[in-house]
């Protein structure tokens, strides 16, 4: 576990999976102990996409915990959202509810309102609101935890997380000034935790940034972007998604403030770097590709030809890749 804690994580499944065999060997095989083992074992597996071995490990920690513990034990609740966020991430939506609702009763039984453990709770089960349409119950579940974490005087990860979930939902309610002012309280505790230039800081800039090109405010937005995008180079180089997706967004700015010629020049040649970054057909190099398209479209009439061969294709990789009925967030 204090390697798993360190980020060591090979040293971390050696030790761990040397401790499974041992409760097994030592006939523990069904012990809060062997839980426990199983536990951390599922969330090394999550970090690194094994979600069908961490789910299994899961479902077999959480029988031993309502068996040894009791099923109200702050830890059968743990386990419960741990599982309900691996079928969210695989988009399991109607599989991952009713585990995060039980977990939260559990888990409001054991800690207040703002701890972590419900936090990482609220962050899940208001995304699948969000993506059940209902805005305001997400945005109602969330704010409480929101409001509590504010002014902790030591912020973890998560009050980052639930305060940009906060943001999200309200910029996509509409409501870009309060989106605006989560999204500068996260980047104040990102600087906190992590420093000015990491590359948490850095996208938790982008998303205020976002947000107030969102709300109007295009001239600041587009100044954040390019210190953004200096920032990235330095840290992250110039290959790195986030470095190429705050590219698109600038881009982009610059091609709906009416500048034709400058976003052109700049989306070609970052077309060119995401093409050989992703691939041709790609979903990255897709939107690039789009977004070019809308560049020149505007640039003028004896574009069209351009422009249309490239929405095309741009339309045509999108739904070979992520198929025909997606649609923006």
């Amino acid at each position: 576990s204090v390697y798993a804690a360190i980020g060591s994580t090979e040293r971390a499944e050696d030790h761990l999976a040397a401790a499974e065999s041992l409760w097994e060997a030592l006939g523990k095989g069904d012990s809060p102990e062997m839980a426990d083992t199983l536990f951390t074992r599922a969330v090394l597996e999550i970090n690194r996409g094994g979600f069908e071995e961490a789910e299994r490990r899961l479902t077999r920690a959480i029988n031993i915990r309502q068996r040894e513990l009791g099923a109200r034990h702050h830890k059968v609740g743990q386990s419960l959202d741990a599982r309900g966020g691996v079928m969210l991430t695989q988009g399991r939506l109607a599989e991952a509810a009713p585990d995060l609702e039980a977990a939260a009763e559990i888990l409001a039984e054991h800690f207040e309102t703002g701890s972590d453990d419900l936090l990482h709770n609220v962050n899940k089960r208001a995304i699948i609101a969000a993506e059940s349409g209902d805005l305001a119950s997400a945005r109602d579940l969330v704010r409480p935890h929101a409001e509590a974490v504010l002014d902790r005087s030591k912020p973890t990860p998560v009050v980052t997380s639930v305060l940009n979930t906060m943001a999200v939902l309200c910029s996509r309610s509409g409501d870009h000034d309060e989106a605006n002012r989560w999204y500068r309280r996260a980047t104040e505790i990102a600087e906190t935790i992590y420093g000015p230039t990491h590359q948490h800081t850095l996208t938790a800039r982008m998303n205020a940034a976002v947000a107030r090109q969102r709300g109007g405010d295009v001239d600041e937005a587009e100044a954040e972007f390019r210190a953004i995008l200096a920032a990235q180079r330095g840290v992250l180089g110039d290959d790195h998604p986030d470095t190429l997706s705050t590219r698109l967004n600038l881009a982009v700015l610059i091609a709906r403030s009416d500048e034709h010629a400058g976003s052109v020049s700049m989306l070609r040649g970052l077309l060119d770097d995401t093409v050989r970054v992703y691939g041709p057909s790609h979903p990255t190099t897709a939107l690039t590709r789009a977004a070019l398209g809308e560049a020149v479209m505007r640039a003028g009439p004896e574009h069209e030809t351009e422009a249309i061969d490239l929405l095309t294709r741009a339309l045509e990789d999108l739904e070979r890749t992520i198929g025909p009925d997606s649609g923006p967030a």
